[in-house]
């Protein structure tokens, strides 16, 4: 499995493009993305935003990609796992990219103390959740 972190810009055809060429490898491959505000090619391929740990002892956060059903909201939410956990999961296939179907692509998540809504075509979940 690629693991790539994508700093500089790039535009969704041509990750989209790098993706498809790991694929014909037979690599499966994650972006990781460490902007504030998730890229636009975040739909596009499978990607996750991380964040920072604010003191060092911390960990790299998952905020942004890694989708669950919240079932006292009935809804769909980012969870946030450390990145360590999430590597491990993606490495085991526990967690798998998965395409959503168009009328659950909004996802919420909490942003400096903020209930927010976005849309995505695709998300990590787990293997029975992304196989349903």
């Amino acid at each position: 499995m690629a693991w790539e972190a994508q700093l500089p810009p790039i535009t969704a055809d041509d990750i989209a493009a790098r993706t498809d060429r790991y694929a014909a490898e037979g690599i499966r491959v994650c972006w990781v993305s460490p902007d504030v505000r998730p890229p636009q090619w975040v739909n596009a391929v499978p990607a996750v935003r991380v964040s920072a740990p604010q003191e060092r002892e911390q960990p790299w956060v998952v905020d942004d990609g890694l989708a669950g059903f919240a079932y006292p909201s009935g809804r769909w939410e980012f969870r946030e796992e450390p990145l360590e956990r999430f590597v491990r999961w993606a490495l085991a296939r526990q967690v798998m990219p998965a395409e959503v179907l168009p009328r659950y692509r909004q996802v919420y998540r909490v942003v400096k103390d903020e209930q927010r809504r976005f849309k995505r075509d695709r998300w990590w979940a787990s293997r029975k959740t992304a196989r349903a």
